[in-house]
C-alpha cells in the first residue's frame, strides 16, 4: 500500500535530534512506498510559540535533506477545525462549556478533573469553550500499534476541550481533522504520546473518521542519577541538531546513527553494504525497536569516523579549507567530527617537535626532492629510527604517513624542526 505520513512539530525551539530521526523515518516509509510525506507546523498553542521558529524549522529540515510534498500551517487552517466543532455540536457530540477558570480549578480539586457539568447547561450569554461529549465511551479502547502490538487503554471519560474560547483548537481536534483531510495512513510519534491515544481514537470515532495506523516510536534518552530521562533541549546541548552540526558531525553520520536507533536491521545492512548511501536501506515498521535507547556517543563517533574516512575530497573541502589536511586524512579514521581537525593536525601549523640528536644528524642527509623509495632507503641505511624523525617534526608518536607530512611541510620548515635544539 502507499503510505502517507507527516511530521508535525510545534515551533518551540531549534530542531531536536529525535524530531530529525522521526522525520527521517517518516520520509523513508512514505517515499519507499510511493506515498506522500507532509510537514505540518502545529502552532495552535500560541503561548508556546517562539517567534521566527516556524521559518527556522522549515529551513532546518531543508538543510538536513528532508523534503516534503506539501507544508501546512495549522494556524492558517482554523476554518476547518471550527467547522468540525460546530458539526459535532449540531450532532449532540459536543457542547459549549461556560465554566470560568476559577470554577474549573475548584472542580479539579474536588473531582480530579473536569466533571462534565456543562453537558446539559443550555445556551448562555457567556464566554465558552467547546468540549467533546464522551458519554458514549465506556468500553476500553483497543488498537493495534505497529510497534507495540495489541494495545488497550481505559476509555477517556472526561470531556476534553476541542475548541478554545478564542476559536483556536488544541492539538487533539486539530490533528484529528488534519490527519483525515491529508489522508494520513501512518502516524509515527514518540512513545510519550501513547497515553493520549485513547482520547485521540475516541475523537476520530466521534467525528466519524477512520483513525490512522499508530506507531509509537522509541524515545532517545540519557541516564541521570541512575534513571533514564528523555533527551532534553533545555538540559542537553546535544539534543539540538544545529549544535551537533556546528560541532563538526557530518549530517549523514547523524542520520545513520538515528537509523540504528529506529530500525534493528540497519547495522547489519550497513555491514553488508559498506559503500551504499543510507537512502537505499529499506525501512520497515517490523524492525522498529520498542525500548527507549540511551544516547550513545561511542556509536555516533564510530559511525561518523567511518563516514568521514570515505568522504571524497570534494566533500571534505566543504568542511576543511587546508588541502594538506585532506591529503593526510585520506583513508584514515582518526577524526569523527571536523572540529577535531585543528587539534589533530596542529603540527601542520605549529612547531611541536621534540628535539633529539638523531633528528639533527638526519638533517645533514635529508633531501626534500627524494622520491619516497629513495627517501626511505636513505633513512633505513642511516640507522636512525623513523620515530625520532616523527617526534622531531610533529611531536607525536602516531601520525599519518611521515613522508607525506615532510612533503607537505616544505623543505625549510622540515630542516628547521630537525635542527631544533
Amino acid at each position: 500500500m502507499k503510505i502517507t505520513t507527516r511530521i508535525a512539530p510545534s515551533p518551540t525551539g531549534s530542531l531536536h535530534i529525535g524530531t530529525l530521526g522521526m522525520a527521517l523515518c517518516n520520509q523513508m516509509l512514505a517515499r519507499q512506498s510511493g506515498g506522500n510525506f507532509y510537514l505540518r507546523i502545529e502552532d495552535t498553542d500560541q503561548k508556546r510559540e517562539v517567534e521566527g521558529e516556524r521559518e527556522k524549522y522549515i529551513q532546518q529540515f531543508a538543510n538536513c535533506g528532508i523534503s516534503f510534498d506539501a507544508i501546512y500551517i495549522q494556524s492558517e487552517r482554523t476554518e476547518y477545525y471550527q467547522k468540525q466543532a460546530q458539526k459535532l455540536i449540531s450532532e449532540g457530540k459536543a457542547y459549549k462549556c461556560y465554566c470560568t477558570e476559577q470554577e474549573l480549578e475548584e472542580i479539579r480539586k474536588n473531582h480530579r478533573g473536569y466533571n462534565n457539568k456543562c453537558r446539559n447547561a443550555g445556551e448562555q450569554n457567556k464566554r465558552y469553550v467547546i468540549r467533546a461529549n464522551f458519554s458514549q465511551f465506556t468500553e476500553p479502547v483497543k488498537w493495534l500499534d505497529l510497534v507495540k502490538g495489541d494495545m488497550q487503554l481505559p476509555a477517556e471519560t472526561i470531556d476534553p476541550v476541542i475548541m478554545k474560547s478564542n476559536g483556536i483548537p488544541p492539538y487533539n481536534l486539530a490533528h484529528v481533522v488534519d490527519d483525515t483531510l491529508m489522508n494520513i495512513t501512518h502516524v509515527l510519534r514518540g512513545e510519550e504520546w501513547l497515553v493520549s491515544t485513547a482520547q485521540h481514537i475516541q475523537l476520530f470515532e466521534l467525528c466519524g473518521f477512520k483513525p490512522p495506523n499508530y506507531l509509537h516510536m522509541p524515545v532517545i534518552c540519557v541516564e541521570e542519577n541512575g534513571k533514564k530521562r528523555k533527551l532534553s533541549k533545555r538540559k542537553d546541548s546535544h539534543a539540538l541538531v544545529e549544535n551537533l552540526i556546528n560541532d563538526g558531525y557530518p549530517l549523514d553520520a547523524l542520520k545513520e546513527y538515528l537509523l540504528t536507533l529506529y530500525n534493528g536491521d540497519f547495522e547489519l545492512w550497513r555491514i553488508a553494504n559498506p559503500d551504499k548511501p543510507h537512502t537505499e536501506f529499506k525501512f520497515t515498521t517490523e524492525k522498529i525497536g520498542s525500548n527507549n535507547p540511551l544516547f550513545d556517543w561511542d556509536k555516533l563517533n564510530n559511525i561518523s569516523k567511518n563516514i568521514i574516512a570515505k568522504m571524497p575530497e570534494s566533500e571534505l573541502q566543504q568542511h576543511i579549507k587546508d588541502r594538506r589536511v585532506i591529503k593526510l586524512m585520506k583513508g584514515r579514521k582518526d577524526i569523527y567530527k571536523f572540529s577535531q581537525v585543528p587539534e589533530t593536525y596542529s603540527y601542520l601549523y605549529n612547531n611541536e617537535g621534540i628535539p633529539n640528536d638523531n633528528a639533527r644528524k638526519y638533517a645533514e642527509i635529508y633531501n626534500h626532492s627524494d622520491e619516497k623509495d629513495v627517501w626511505w632507503a636513505k633513512l633505513k641505511n642511516s640507522g636512525i629510527h623513523p620515530m625520532d624523525i616523527r617526534r622531531a617534526v610533529t611531536g607525536r608518536e602516531q601520525t599519518p604517513d611521515l613522508y607525506t607530512i615532510l612533503q607537505l611541510l616544505g623543505e625549510q620548515e622540515v630542516l628547521k624542526r630537525l635542527k631544533k635544539s
